[in-house]
Protein backbone atom coordinates (compact mmCIF):
# COMPACT_ATOMS: atom_id res chain seq x y z
CA UNK A 1 0.00 0.00 0.00
CA UNK A 2 1.54 3.53 -1.01
CA UNK A 3 1.86 5.64 2.04
CA UNK A 4 1.39 8.99 -0.12
CA UNK A 5 -0.51 12.20 0.69
CA UNK A 6 -0.55 15.42 1.77
CA UNK A 7 0.20 15.09 5.44
CA UNK A 8 -0.71 19.03 6.30
CA UNK A 9 -3.89 18.24 4.50
CA UNK A 10 -5.05 15.05 6.25
CA UNK A 11 -3.77 16.37 9.57
CA UNK A 12 -5.86 19.75 9.21
CA UNK A 13 -8.47 18.03 8.05
CA UNK A 14 -8.29 15.58 10.47
CA UNK A 15 -8.06 18.18 13.40
CA UNK A 16 -11.73 19.58 12.15
CA UNK A 17 -13.56 16.59 11.33
CA UNK A 18 -13.33 16.75 7.99
CA UNK A 19 -11.53 13.69 6.72
CA UNK A 20 -13.06 10.42 5.70
CA UNK A 21 -11.55 7.26 4.55
CA UNK A 22 -13.18 5.72 1.40
CA UNK A 23 -10.25 3.11 0.92
CA UNK A 24 -11.28 -0.85 0.94
CA UNK A 25 -11.60 -0.64 5.00
CA UNK A 26 -14.60 1.52 4.82
CA UNK A 27 -18.07 0.97 3.41
CA UNK A 28 -17.08 3.34 0.69
CA UNK A 29 -14.38 1.27 -0.83
CA UNK A 30 -14.23 0.15 -4.14
CA UNK A 31 -14.90 -3.73 -4.04
CA UNK A 32 -13.43 -3.51 -7.50
CA UNK A 33 -9.63 -4.51 -8.06
CA UNK A 34 -8.00 -3.61 -10.87
CA UNK A 35 -5.85 -6.25 -12.48
CA UNK A 36 -8.41 -8.95 -11.37
CA UNK A 37 -11.60 -6.90 -12.50
CA UNK A 38 -10.08 -4.77 -15.25
CA UNK A 39 -8.12 -1.27 -15.90
CA UNK A 40 -8.12 1.28 -12.92
CA UNK A 41 -10.60 3.26 -15.08
CA UNK A 42 -12.75 0.08 -15.53
CA UNK A 43 -13.18 -0.61 -12.40
CA UNK A 44 -13.95 3.08 -11.42
CA UNK A 45 -16.15 2.40 -13.90
CA UNK A 46 -17.80 -0.73 -12.25
CA UNK A 47 -17.93 1.13 -8.99
CA UNK A 48 -19.73 4.16 -10.31
CA UNK A 49 -22.42 1.64 -11.96
CA UNK A 50 -22.41 -0.24 -8.89
CA UNK A 51 -23.87 2.49 -6.46
CA UNK A 52 -27.25 2.57 -8.02
CA UNK A 53 -27.33 -0.96 -6.20
CA UNK A 54 -26.30 -0.01 -2.79
CA UNK A 55 -29.06 2.33 -1.20
CA UNK A 56 -27.23 2.45 2.19
CA UNK A 57 -24.25 4.26 0.44
CA UNK A 58 -26.55 6.67 -1.53
CA UNK A 59 -28.44 7.20 1.62
CA UNK A 60 -24.90 8.41 3.12
CA UNK A 61 -23.49 10.00 -0.49
CA UNK A 62 -25.06 13.68 1.30
CA UNK A 63 -22.88 13.14 4.38
CA UNK A 64 -19.70 13.18 2.36
CA UNK A 65 -20.12 16.77 1.16
CA UNK A 66 -17.56 19.33 1.84
CA UNK A 67 -15.34 16.05 3.70
CA UNK A 68 -11.80 15.47 2.24
CA UNK A 69 -12.02 12.08 1.04
CA UNK A 70 -8.78 10.23 1.66
CA UNK A 71 -8.03 6.70 -0.34
CA UNK A 72 -4.41 5.41 -1.31
CA UNK A 73 -5.02 5.89 -5.09
CA UNK A 74 -3.93 9.74 -5.05
CA UNK A 75 -2.75 10.88 -7.70
CA UNK A 76 -3.67 8.34 -9.60
CA UNK A 77 -7.68 8.30 -10.20
CA UNK A 78 -10.01 7.37 -7.42
CA UNK A 79 -13.49 5.39 -7.17
CA UNK A 80 -13.59 8.93 -5.00
CA UNK A 81 -14.22 10.93 -8.26
CA UNK A 82 -17.48 8.67 -9.02
CA UNK A 83 -18.81 9.63 -5.25
CA UNK A 84 -17.97 13.56 -5.74
CA UNK A 85 -19.77 12.83 -9.32
CA UNK A 86 -23.12 11.28 -7.81
CA UNK A 87 -22.83 13.83 -4.85
CA UNK A 88 -22.98 16.56 -7.86
CA UNK A 89 -25.88 14.99 -9.12
CA UNK A 90 -28.01 16.05 -6.00
CA UNK A 91 -27.07 18.94 -6.55
CA UNK A 92 -29.80 21.42 -7.34
CA UNK A 93 -29.58 22.75 -10.72
CA UNK A 94 -29.43 26.82 -11.20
Amino acid sequence: MRKQGHPRVIAWANARGLLVRIDRKSPWGNDFKEGKDGTLQEVIALYAASLSGRPDLLKDLPTLRGKALMCWCAPKPCHGDALIQRLKELEPST
